[in-house]
């Protein structure tokens, strides 16, 4: 079965299909909210409230992007409502910021090194969340323009800046 017609499945409430997809998407969406939040728990709420969301807001999704284009976008939403919400998330940043991300080499699973992983926590939210989608989680800037709201030339302006950024902390 296709994901056409798994997504349709589960739009029409059907469990089954339902629990196809969460198997599919959930690791991808835990391990982007981890990406972006630092935080385990935070993570785990993100991933949760957005298949909670995915659940209620199914039936809505017409197919006029890719199934993964529109999830992230929820996971997206619901982390910067959790960013609004939940100051801990700042101090996380912060933190990171300071010491580094050596505490959290166990729940980042990047294929790169520390240096890479402390550099991306520095970048400011946006610019971070483009590469992210970018280059690890492999979308193109019309999917990141319509998951996170902006033109496809803010995006790719996004991942230019960052990149130079990331280049530029590498080489210190």
């Amino acid at each position: 079965m296709n994901e056409f017609d798994i997504v349709n499945k589960a739009k029409n409430k059907d469990q089954n299909a339902f629990k196809i997809l969460f198997k599919e998407y959930s690791p991808k969406i835990y391990a982007f909210s981890l990406r972006l939040s630092l935080d385990t728990r935070l993570a785990e709420e993100i991933t949760q409230e957005t298949f909670i969301k995915v659940w209620f807001k199914l039936e809505t999704f017409r197919f006029e992007s890719k199934f993964s284009t529109w999830i992230f976008g929820i996971a997206y939403n619901e982390f910067l409502t959790q960013l609004r919400n939940n100051r801990r998330l700042e101090n996380k940043h912060n933190e990171a910021a300071e010491i580094g991300l050596e505490k959290f080499k166990d729940v980042i699973h990047f294929d790169t090194n520390i240096d890479l992983e402390y550099s991306i926590a520095k970048l400011p939210e946006k610019q971070k969340t483009v590469f992210l989608l970018y280059e690890l989680e492999g979308y193109k800037h019309k999917e990141i323009s319509e998951i996170l709201g902006i033109s496809e030339g803010t995006s790719k302006t996004h991942l230019h800046t960052a990149k130079k950024f990331l280049k530029k902390e590498l080489l210190k």
